[in-house]
């Protein structure tokens, strides 16, 4: 599939899974309140975290091998089984010394039997990332997204029958998600045997390419990972858990406007990394003209929204939520371009180190200005600090992507004719094919 009919797939997909998200944000908002959502926020936090710091980077090194055609499915796969075994092991080992601290600081007035619960997660939550960067090295773009709206369906379910009908609460909620994500390795296991078949062992080639290009990578990927995760943690620090259960739903619903770019940047993915370098800049330009039109269109309708968008989902108790909401929209629009431009700087150029530098200079950045201005205003200022931080970041990726690829500002900033034209023809066309039967072969 092209770039373009793989973006209107996942597309549709995507609003299939935005109306999902929503209604489960709804229940979990209205069934548990501010405080225990902060919480349950925080415990998913914590398990994205961990996994974003540990996996030591073999996620994009699995598209990038696969994409390039250099091992198979079952060989990669059969390494990530080993990592994710190992890294587990490893993190609840540095965790039990350090636990003193860490309730002292990140978890402050969070109990220790939910910090445990993020850890046990950790194994199927990182196997997750792996699968989902092996499909889409594959290229397997439509079995990724069925996997995605069934588990959306059954997962919003789930969620409404626990909190709605048997009113168990928040670890009623947790309890079922730890079986659902049981259930789905089982499935992911099965579909990679489907595809290729399963092998155990380790490849001790294949493992020592994957640390090498992941490192690379993983060493800027620490300062995002924390400065995806860092605003909510001192939310809690400055405000506690009820604080966090605003800011989150702000920052949730906010992120959601990258459903709007994500599948054209997930279809450009494997494409700008294997095609020619003009070819890959031209795509790349493309792809980011597509996208900063859709970014800017929802930012400004979610801005003019917010404040009867929020109490109409959500009730009136998370109207604190409007105005970091809106901050933080208007902040993922130059984010969502340097997103983009990472991948043509990390999958054709090879050169994930210049990401890692100015991911460090964000971090540097948004760390004492986030807790200056939480101290000072509340998680309205750590909305402030992290949409700074994205402007600097899109404004230096811009600048980067110029210089490396030799394409004129106005041609990857500037939507084109011919560019709304080729999208509509393309939507319309896959739309109409999206749920015709297909084989996972």
């Amino acid at each position: 599939m092209s770039i373009a009919r793989n973006s209107a797939t996942i597309l549709v997909t995507q609003i299939i899974s935005l109306g999902l998200g929503i209604f489960t944000s709804m229940v979990v908002a209205r069934a548990l309140g501010p405080s225990n959502r902060g919480v349950y926020f925080l415990v998913l936090s914590t398990t994205a975290l961990v996994i974003g710091l540990a996996n030591c980077g073999i996620d994009f090194t699995a598209t990038y091998l696969l994409a390039k055609g250099k091992y198979r499915l079952k060989e990669v796969n059969a390494n990530a089984l080993i990592i994710v075994l190992v890294i587990s092991a490893m993190v609840l080992l540095v965790y039990l010394p350090g636990r003193g601290l860490l309730r002292d600081t990140l978890f402050r007035g969070i109990e220790e039997p939910f910090v445990l619960y993020a850890l046990l997660m950790i194994p199927f939550a990182l196997y997750t990332r792996y699968w989902g960067a092996m499909m889409l090295g594959l290229n397997r773009i439509w079995l990724m997204n069925q996997l995605e709206i069934a588990t959306g369906v059954v997962g919003a379910l789930c969620g409404f029958v626990v909190l709605v009908i048997l009113g168990w609460g928040i670890w009623g909620l947790l309890g079922q998600g730890a079986l659902f994500a049981l259930a789905l390795t089982a499935v992911r296991l099965f579909l990679v045997w489907k595809i290729d078949g399963l092998k155990f062992g380790l490849n001790l080639k294949l493992l020592r390419e994957s640390l090498h290009f992941g490192f690379r990578g993983q060493v800027g990927n620490f300062a995002g990972v924390i400065l995806l995760r860092a605003d909510s943690y001192i939310v809690n620090y400055f405000i506690g858990a009820v604080g966090v259960g605003y800011y989150s739903l702000a920052s949730s619903l906010a992120q959601r406007l990258s459903m709007l770019t994500s599948p054209i940047t997930t279809a450009a993915n494997p494409v700008i990394t294997r095609s020619g370098r003009e070819e890959s800049g031209r795509l790349t330009a493309q792809v980011l003209r597509h996208s900063a039109l859709l970014v800017i269109a929802g930012a400004l309708a979610l801005v003019a929204a917010g404040p009867w968008l929020v109490p109409l989902l959500y009730g009136d108790e998370f109207l604190p939520a409007v105005e970091p909401l809106r901050i933080l929209a208007l902040g993922l629009i130059p984010e969502t371009v340097a997103l983009i431009i990472a991948v043509y700087i990390t999958g054709q150029l090879g050169k994930p180190e210049i990401g890692s530098v100015v991911a460090w200079l964000d971090l540097i950045l948004f760390v004492p200005l986030s807790m200056y201005l939480t101290g000072t205003m509340g998680f309205t200022g750590t909305a402030l600090a992290l949409s700074g931080t994205y402007l600097f970041d899109g404004l230096v990726f811009i600048v980067l992507f110029h210089v490396k690829s030799g394409q004129r500002l106005r041609d990857f900033l500037l939507i084109q004719p011919r560019d709304i034209s080729t999208h509509m023809t393309t939507v319309s066309r896959i739309t109409s094919r999206l749920f015709a039967p297909r084989n996972i072969q």
